[in-house]
């Protein structure tokens, strides 16, 4: 179970994490200058922060698991969507969706891990789900930065969501 929340977890950072290496060609792709570019971000950033609140409350109420499914797919497919978008206002309103859906994983996943391990395992549980932050970060830079320079940043994200809708 935690090994699986792990994963989860791991791919949806890369999935929001593969913005950042790729920001300077999606620039460049749609003629804008880096302020307008950093309004993807922002439009993340925003509805992530306050998602988290709200997902904390429907984790209390609904089953954890699938407030996960839905968030992992729902951003899987936006970031397959956000490869193929040809518009910009269109990228910031799929980031904005994505950063609704992202928000939507971590506190499931710490539900799960208050109700299925106990007290004494659940503090490395815990620990442990903390390292995806540094290993999906990482992973993100790798995959994004790579993929972007060698095809294109559309390439990032597409591998992205599909990788997310597998995990």
């Amino acid at each position: 179970l935690l090994i699986a929340c792990f994963a989860a977890y791991t791919s949806a950072y890369i999935s929001r994490c593969n913005l950042s290496p790729s920001l300077n060609a999606i620039a460049e792709t749609f003629g804008i200058g880096a302020a307008q570019a950093g309004l993807i971000p922002t439009c993340f950033a925003i509805p992530y922060a306050a998602g988290q609140i709200i997902s904390g409350l429907l984790a209390d109420r609904y089953p954890a698991p699938r407030l996960m499914l839905i968030g992992l797919l729902g951003s899987s497919l936006v970031n397959v969507a956000f490869s193929v978008s040809a518009s910009f206002p269109l990228l910031v309103a799929l980031w904005f969706v994505n950063g609704l859906l992202q928000s939507m994983i971590w506190t499931p996943i710490m539900r799960i891990i208050v109700s299925q391990f106990r007290e004494t395992v659940r503090d490395h549980a815990a620990f442990f789900m903390s390292l995806t932050l540094i290993i999906g970060y990482l992973l993100a830079w790798a995959l994004s930065g790579l993929l972007t320079s060698l095809l294109s940043w559309r390439a990032a994200f597409l591998v992205s969501g599909l990788g997310m809708a597998r995990s």
